[in-house]
C-alpha cells in the first residue's frame, strides 16, 4: 500500500508543478505502477470502497439489452471548490 500512496502523492506533486502537457513515458510510468492497485481495488470490501465512488460522484446504469455499463463521474470537487486549491494557475 506504500508504493500506491507515494504514487498518488507524486501524481499530485506532478499536477501542481507541471501545468504543460504530459509525456508519454509519463503517461506509461503512472499506468504501469497504479495498475497493481487495480486488482486490489477490485477485491476490497465494499464499504471501503463506498468513500471513493461517494468522492467520485460515481453512477453506473446496466443496459440489459446492450449489455453494456455507462458509467458517469461527478466528482465532488467542482470549480472554485477544490480543497486542493486553483490547480490552473492561467486560468482568469
Amino acid at each position: 500500500m506504500g508504493a500506491d500512496l507515494q504514487t498518488q502523492q507524486d501524481l499530485l506533486a506532478m499536477a501542481r508543478s507541471q501545468p504543460t502537457n504530459l509525456t508519454t513515458e509519463q503517461i506509461q510510468r503512472m499506468v504501469t505502477e497504479l495498475g497493481s492497485g487495480k486488482d486490489r481495488l477490485l477485491a476490497a470490501a465494499p464499504e471501503r470502497k463506498q468513500p471513493l465512488h461517494e468522492s467520485l460522484g460515481l453512477a453506473l446504469a446496466f443496459d440489459v439489452k446492450k449489455r453494456t455499463v455507462v458509467v458517469e463521474s461527478q466528482p465532488s470537487c467542482t470549480y472554485g471548490e477544490c480543497p486542493r486549491g486553483d490547480l490552473n494557475p492561467h486560468a482568469q
